[in-house]
Order: structure tokens, then C-alpha cells, then sequence
């Protein structure tokens, strides 16, 4: 996983658009309910790290220490969100290599 704090991610845009999703997306609101914020900020991280090629979702689901299952879940809706946030996050930016959403 990136070494990066996780109160960092928090204050983010795009994790304030993770935030906002939750309310009308069932897996990342069931992901936060169960797991909590850091935990949420922890996926950001690995999906993050599996769009640039450093990790399958298989194994961020490992990391998370989560079910094959709820791991794929949330990565899959957090990397929709990141889609959209490219370019309108600075943090985000510099996370990503540039071909990572290509």
C-alpha cells in the first residue's frame, strides 16, 4: 500500500466525494457502516494503488482484510468515483501515473 496517513486521505476531495456517494450507493454506505472511515480511506489507497498497476482488487481486498466479495465491491464503486474526480483533485493527481486511467 502507498505510504500515505490516512487523516491526509481524509481531507481530500475525493474522499469527500466517497463521502457523498455513500448516500446513494449501497456498497460504499454498507462498506462505511461496517468498516468505518479509516478503513474507507485505506480502499481510496488501494484502489488507487491497483489503478496503477501495483495490486489486483483480489489482493486490496486481502489488504483491507475484507471478503473477496466486499473488497471488489468497494473498489469497483471507489474507482468509478476516482474516474470522475481526475483532474479536479490535486491530491488525487499526484497519486495517480499518468496512464493509470488510461
Amino acid at each position: 500500500m502507498t505510504n500515505t496517513d490516512t487523516d491526509e486521505i481524509k481531507d481530500t476531495d475525493t474522499f469527500e466525494a466517497i463521502l457523498d456517494a455513500a448516500d446513494h450507493r449501497d456498497d460504499i454506505q454498507a462498506f462505511r457502516r461496517k468498516h468505518g472511515d479509516e478503513k474507507l480511506a485505506e480502499a481510496l489507497v488501494l484502489t488507487i494503488d491497483h489503478l496503477n498497476g501495483r495490486l489486483t482488487k483480489r489482493m486490496a481486498a486481502t489488504e483491507l482484510e475484507v471478503s473477496n466479495y466486499a473488497g471488489i465491491a468497494i473498489t469497483d464503486e471507489i474507482e468509478e468515483i476516482v474516474y470522475a474526480r481526475d483532474g479536479n483533485d490535486p491530491w488525487l493527481d499526484t497519486q495517480l501515473r499518468d496512464d493509470a486511467l488510461d
